[in-house]
């Protein structure tokens, strides 16, 4: 499977127009079925697939984490030791969702089989910086560093033995399907000052491997066509716009950030890019950031929750839209997005769970109900 094709930078995101050859079906849905509904049926068949809104009430009126480990193992199926972490908790359902996801691959082939490959890949990339970032700091061999499940490739267990932060790069760069993300972010083994990176250069490079991800996400479900490119057009311009808008909230008042480095880590797709952005880019002050995200209807209503329910953070109320937006392409039908839609709900389960967990362990019982209803 070839994991990277020239990214391709839209010309104008000001509507979400698709180009003509995608607004036609690939295939009808009896060819659909015949190829590739086994996958799809596999998701919403599993009778543990979401946790029901009755299962987290009853989570959130628990007293202690042993209650607590006890009846999530009943519901989940996974098993929690009685005295467990939230790290052995997340990982324990993470390690579930890796499982359901190594159970599809069989069954698909063609561009599912790519499809699959390539939302793999944004594991693959998320455990890359997790190594780098460990490496930095002389633990790339620590025994209790947890990577995504789903994004463990061949090379990993070694790498995790190597020392030499060159060699670890060098590796990801050349044999991971991270590596030409990487590689057009910037990261360089023979230019890159790796030994006196610091954090804040991590997140840099993470920032635009992310975004040219995206952007490659786009371009690849644009070329399947039909109703999987209309709806993964509509989730990935949700997406970047959320990232263009989070970075630009992060960065206010810290001055080591021009506009141009703040639009180099930005998605280069999204209802936002370009003019919006740039815009975003030389805002100060939360005002300003306010004053041109109202200015689109899809986030003024983000801002308005926030006003309705202080208590809210931006992020918390860009998860709740984005839960919205999940569920709606999880409920279509005949198309791959339902699959991404899938593993993007699964992972704001885990959070939910890992959250009330926390919030039980320290005693914060009115916490635990804080959480975003999945499905």
């Amino acid at each position: 499977v070839q994991y990277y094709i020239k990214l391709q930078c839209a010309k104008s995101n000001e509507t979400k127009r698709l180009p003509k050859s995608t607004k036609r079906m690939t295939s009808n849905i009896a060819f659909y079925n015949t190829d590739h509904a086994v996958v799809e049926a596999e998701l919403r068949s599993n009778p543990q697939g979401f946790v029901a809104n009755a299962e987290y009430l009853s989570l959130a009126q628990l007293q202690t984490p042993d209650e607590f480990c006890s009846a999530l193992a009943t519901i989940t199926g996974i098993s929690i030791p009685a005295i467990a972490s939230s790290s052995d908790i997340r990982y324990g359902l993470l390690n579930k969702l890796a499982e359901t996801f190594r159970d599809l691959l069989p069954s698909a082939e063609g561009r599912l089989l790519q499809f699959l490959l390539l939302l793999r890949t944004h594991y693959v990339l998320s455990n890359a910086f997790i190594l780098i970032s460990a490496a930095l700091k002389g633990r790339a061999a620590d025994s209790n560093i947890r990577f995504h499940p789903i994004g463990i490739f061949q090379n990993l267990e070694l790498l995790v033995s190597i020392e030499n932060l060159s060699e670890i790069v060098g590796t990801l760069l050349e044999a991971s399907p991270a590596g030409p993300f990487l590689i057009k972010a910037g990261l360089d083994v023979e230019s890159t000052q790796l030994e006196t990176m610091a954090q804040q250069d991590i997140e840099i490079l993470r920032a635009k491997a992310e975004s040219l991800y995206l952007e490659h996400l786009l371009n690849f479900s644009l070329s399947i066509g039909g109703q999987t490119a209309q709806t993964m057009n509509d989730l990935l311009y949700f997406e970047a716009d959320r990232m263009t808008i989070m970075l630009v909230f992060n960065l206010l008042g810290n001055e080591d950030f021009t506009p141009e480095a703040k639009m180099e880590m930005m998605p280069r797709l999204g209802v936002l890019y370009p003019y919006h952005q740039e815009r975003l880019s030389q805002c100060s002050d939360m005002d300003s950031v306010r004053s041109i995200i109202s200015e689109f209807q899809e986030y003024k209503k983000i801002l308005d929750r926030i006003s309705a329910d202080p208590s809210l953070t931006l992020l918390d109320a860009f998860m709740f839209e984005q839960v919205d937006c999940l569920r709606d392409g999880f409920r279509s039908q005949y198309d791959f997005a339902s699959i991404y839609c899938y593993f993007k709900l699964k992972e704001l389960e885990v959070n939910n769970l890992v959250w009330m967990y926390e919030a039980l362990q320290q005693n914060q019982m009115s916490e635990m109900r804080k959480y975003v209803p999945v499905i």
